[in-house]
């Protein structure tokens, strides 16, 4: 009887907890147009950043849930409820009481109409390497501090009234130099505009130096939707066709110079690089 007790008092404790619900909107000022996207409901125990920093796959993360949204207008609330999946706790029903930082953030997605006739949406990359918390255009919330209690209905409203600044885009100087080539392949597959952008570094000392070719470094950073499109038509990931890569980069050097011994090329390839 005491066992059945104790089961009982636990099962009510979680069945109170889980009606605990966030609800999370987004103000006309920063957008008067319906949003597509993921909002992220963070929670953290400490103020020492903001929620949204404290997330990482330590054991000291920060609690994560996210629920994908559709057309969300202005005003209009999504809800976090016991049902949203979250990490490391699964779900809100699991939370411990006590009070906690909380932050939301709205991760936006773009419609590609692909030219396999398939429709998908997706978070394009806005210059911040693919990452939701510093993405220009995303929304975000202020932190505010809450106290989630152990028994009794509770709802909590989030208003993202943040966004995240654009990003200005990098400058060229004497020894760096910045590349955006549109790729044809891409556009096609992903039915809008799809550009790469190699990075060059020229080192100081190859600008004067008699041998044909110097040692040249190239970066490109590649964003998901770019990725999978060179692995559709290219049947293999990129970082396992040297053929591929040195094409592009060999078209990319000869944009830039036209001098034949300011890059270092074999058979018509660009010798010394590196992608990353």
């Amino acid at each position: 009887m005491k066992y059945r007790l104790l089961v009982l008092l636990g099962l009510s404790a979680i069945g109170t907890q889980a009606q605990t619900t966030f609800s999370v909107s987004f103000t006309t000022t920063q957008s008067q147009q319906p949003l597509d996207g993921r909002v992220l409901l963070i929670l953290a125990k400490t103020n020492q950043s903001e929620p949204r920093a404290q997330v990482s796959d330590g054991v000291e993360t920060a609690q994560l849930f996210g629920i994908d949204v559709n057309g969300l207008k202005s005003g209009q609330s999504a809800v976090v409820d016991a049902s949203a999946f979250g990490y490391p706790k699964r779900s809100l029903k699991e939370l411990a009481p006590g009070d906690y930082y909380v932050q939301a953030v709205l991760h936006k997605y773009e419609t590609f109409k692909r030219g396999d006739g398939h429709t998908v949406k997706l978070p394009m990359d806005r210059g911040e390497g693919q990452n939701w918390r510093t993405a220009p255009g995303n929304l975000f919330s202020k932190p505010q501090k809450i106290s989630i209690k152990s028994a009794g209905k509770q709802a909590f409203a989030v208003v993202m009234d943040q966004a995240n600044p654009t990003i200005p885009e990098a400058k060229d100087t004497k020894f760096i130099k910045h590349i955006k080539i549109q790729s044809k392949r891409l556009t096609e597959f992903w039915g809008r505009p799809m550009y790469l952008g190699p990075i060059y570094y020229c080192p100081p000392d190859s600008m004067n130096t008699p041998m044909p070719g110097f040692r040249s470094v190239c970066f490109m950073v590649i964003s998901l939707p770019i990725l999978m499109g060179l692995v559709r038509h290219h049947r293999l990931p990129i970082w396992i066709q040297p053929t591929i890569l040195s094409d592009f980069i060999y078209t990319a050097t000869r944009k830039l110079w036209r001098r034949k011994r300011m890059i270092s090329i074999k058979n018509g390839r660009v010798r010394s690089f590196h992608v990353c």
